[in-house]
């Protein structure tokens, strides 16, 4: 998806006007008074509503706004020989241009948004003033030994997808297009690096903004305007809940950020308006069981919106930083002093047949022991449990819909009545178990099977566990 084009400025103004001698006697340049020439020539805009204005700079070729108040727009001007003395009609010249501020350069939302240039901008909802642009690292070519060999030994096998999707993002960012890309998930032990590469390498490839979503993950609010001021939206540590309700929201969330193409800039005390940010999501979290569990559970929709790498300790590599005064400081500034040739090598990046893929330019993974140990937390799990358990072990498979499973499992002679009962007896809707049914004929096809629709059911052919061995 491109960009949105900025608003057509109208044609710049040249600047005329008269030489005025004072009473002292100096001479003055007096300019004619065009304001909207003049205002498009300054590059200024007011805040509807607000008393901050914004005036455009060009720093080092780089475009922002800096935000000031009528004083500092009322010396400017007067710094550009416009007068403040009123006329005959009571109206000076630097109030006419005021005037002509609020009539035809105003904007609703002051912001920066992730990828977008400096500028303004009409888009649906309202005129957006965007204030920062993206600051993104030149690629050089040139060796970087020390980013090659923390990548290596904290991913392994991982580097090479890891730099695949953060070399789809780089090249979507530098075209100004709206690529989505999958949340990248790093699951490692405590202190192996999982932060460091997410602040380190990602934030500093995605133009050094990075926001932390879990207020608006988890918090449910939707004032999101730092979210969509930021290119990376970086967690860390996932806030500790094994409730399925709020996993499946922190899923949802995951899904808005990968797949949409448009969000609502929502500012406090204004009116929201629809952006389009890029965005990156990388999540990072210790490797224990209880954590991991608090991932959102991992439907097929959403499994194909990540990539999970593990990350490892890589104690070789920290030997070299040893016997720096600052370790820490040191290996970010060895970083940052690499930075330039790491990007380029992503751009000449030729991804290997086997991780392309056509969505999303690198095909989504995760780790197969993970995902068993994720899936162990699950509802479905703790059906699959119970069917095993709670079905005779017959060489016929069991049939029947979901209200039948529940009441054989549920049944005052089952083996495990009571585990069933806690679980899915008390559902008010039997759609969730025809549901966590279907979930298990995805994961395990040769056992649990959907049946011919008849007229009022929907039943399952279920092939019973085969007996343990001695």
């Amino acid at each position: 998806m491109p960009l949105p084009e900025p608003s057509a400025p109208p044609p710049a103004a040249k600047r005329r006007g008269k030489i005025v001698v004072g009473k002292d006697g100096k001479a003055d340049f007096v300019p004619d008074l065009d304001p909207s020439g003049v205002l498009h020539e300054m590059g200024l805009y007011w805040l509807q509503g607000s008393p901050s204005y914004f005036l455009k700079r060009n720093e080092a070729g780089r475009q922002r706004f800096v935000e000031m108040g009528v004083r500092d727009v009322v010396r400017k001007l007067k710094l550009r020989g416009f007068r403040s003395k009123k006329d005959e009609n009571d109206i000076s010249q630097i109030d006419r241009i005021l005037n002509e501020i609020t009539e035809s350069r105003t904007v609703d939302v002051v912001a920066s948004i992730g990828g977008t240039p400096a500028g303004v901008y009409d888009l649906p909802g309202g005129r957006v003033l965007v204030r920062e642009s993206p600051r993104l690292i030149e690629p050089i070519p040139g060796d970087f030994p020390t980013i090659e060999e923390f990548l290596t030994q904290t991913l392994g096998e991982g580097s090479v997808r890891f730099s695949c999707w953060l070399k789809i993002a780089y090249e979507a960012l530098r075209a100004g297009q709206r690529r989505p890309g999958q949340a990248l998930i790093l699951i490692g032990p405590p202190d192996c690096g999982k932060s460091r590469i997410q602040h380190q390498i990602i934030t500093a490839i995605l133009a050094g903004r990075a926001a932390d979503p879990k207020s608006f993950f988890f918090g449910r609010t939707d004032f999101n305007a730092e979210l969509v001021g930021a290119e990376h939206l970086l967690i860390e540590e996932v806030p500790s809940s094994s409730k399925h309700e709020e996993r499946l929201f922190f899923g949802e969330r995951i899904k808005e950020i990968v797949a949409n193409d448009t969000a609502r800039l929502h500012k406090k005390n204004r009116d929201a308006v629809t952006v389009s940010p890029f965005w990156r999501l990388s999540i990072s979290l210790n490797d224990n069981r209880e954590k991991l569990r608090c991932l959102p559970p991992l439907s097929d929709d959403l499994a194909e919106k990540i990539i999970m790498l593990t990350v490892r300790p890589a104690p070789e590599f920290w030997e070299r930083f040893a016997d720096e005064p600052d370790p820490r400081s040191a290996f970010r500034e060895a970083i940052a002093a690499e930075m330039p040739a790491y990007a380029h090598y992503l751009l000449s990046l030729a991804i290997p047949p086997e991780l392309l893929a056509r969505r999303y330019g690198v095909a989504s993974f995760i780790p197969e022991e993970l995902g068993d140990d994720i899936f162990e937390g699950e509802p479905e799990h703790h059906l699959l449990l119970l069917i095993n358990k709670g079905l005779k072990t017959s060489d016929e498979p069991w049939e029947g819909d979901a209200e039948d499973l529940k009441q054989t499992l549920c049944a005052d002679d089952s083996p495990v009545k009571s585990s069933a009962r806690k679980l899915i007896g008390s559902l008010a809707n039997l759609g969730t178990l025809g549901i966590w049914l279907k979930h298990l004929s995805v994961r395990y096809p040769s056992r649990i099977k959907q049946a011919r629709r008849k007229a009022t059911e929907r039943p399952w052919i279920i092939h019973r566990a085969p007996p343990a061995k001695d």
